[in-house]
């Protein structure tokens, strides 16, 4: 537990990182799939049209 109690914001900074990329990894797939969704909805659109 020491080496924990020694390096608080190194540990801060590898859960922050990990954190990040998993939010990272979250967020890309859903953005992607909303731009996808966009353009679906454009490309219906400007086919009724």
């Amino acid at each position: 537990m020491n080496e924990y109690t020694e390096y608080p914001v190194l540990m801060w900074m590898l859960t922050i990182a990990l954190l990040s990329v998993v939010l990272l990894g979250a967020v890309i797939p859903l953005v992607a799939g909303l731009t996808s969704l966009q353009v679906k909805r454009d490309s219906r659109k400007a086919g009724n049209v």
